[in-house]
């Protein structure tokens, strides 16, 4: 599915541990981004080291540089560091901000080979018809691309088109031992909008069900 590619694409690198030094996930959908740090947690980030290896930072409230630092730094008690960096608009904020995209473009060339960066664009929307993207998003977008994109690898994190939404609820099901029919799961897509998150958390219902149950539209609502 078209809508998926691209995070499958960063799943497939890191099973297969061949990451690029840094990454920038630019799109505001909730659902790619967390089966993107799951896969992350799976396999890169034992859970009994998980205090050691795994960083949040946001760049509104951590100066860039120390963050840099950070991962530079080799750690002595996790094999392998991962440093999510929230706040990626305050990089292209007011003034010029050269010096920082050229400290990020220095760490890519010498980098910590046991250490991956993953700067969160979430302040950009990405529809699932990239044509109607907001002007605004698209220049922002634009200008990552420009820049940031030059070397750090870009995840696109778009919204999903309801066929593609309609057609994973399907195979998600089936993976489940569950069933939902096409027009249940079109139902479970329009009610919630298109939002994958949400489509996520409520697909878990039928799971709830023994194998092989009929999950209907109407079953599903009354567990919410």
């Amino acid at each position: 599915m078209r809508a998926f590619a691209q995070s499958d694409r960063f799943v497939s690198e890191v099973e297969a541990r061949k990451l690029r030094p840094a990454y920038v996930f630019v799109g505001d959908e909730v659902f790619f981004r967390k089966r993107c740090r799951e896969a992350i947690l799976k396999h890169l980030v034992p859970a009994d080291l998980r205090d050691f290896s795994l960083f949040d930072f946001d760049l509104s409230e951590t100066d860039l540089a120390e963050v840099l630092d950070r991962a530079r730094t080799p750690s002595l008690m996790a094999p392998f560091q991962v440093f999510f960096v929230r706040g990626v608009k305050t990089l292209f904020g007011r003034g010029s901000n050269d010096e920082k995209l050229a400290a990020i473009e220095a760490y890519c060339k010498d980098p910590n080979p046991d250490a991956v960066l993953i700067f969160v664009a979430d302040h950009i929307s990405i529809p699932a018809d990239a044509r109607r993207i907001d002007m605004t998003d698209k220049e922002r977008y634009e200008r990552i691309r420009e820049t940031m994109g030059g070397f750090c690898a870009i995840v696109e994190l778009a919204r999903v088109e309801e066929s593609e939404a309609v057609r994973w609820i399907g195979e998600y099901c089936t993976m489940q031992a569950a069933k939902m029919d096409a027009d249940a799961a079109r139902e479970l897509v329009d009610a919630l909008g298109g939002d994958m998150m949400s489509s996520g958390r409520s697909t878990n219902l039928p799971t709830r069900f023994p194998a092989k149950t009929e999950c209907g539209p109407c079953r599903c609502w009354t567990r919410f």
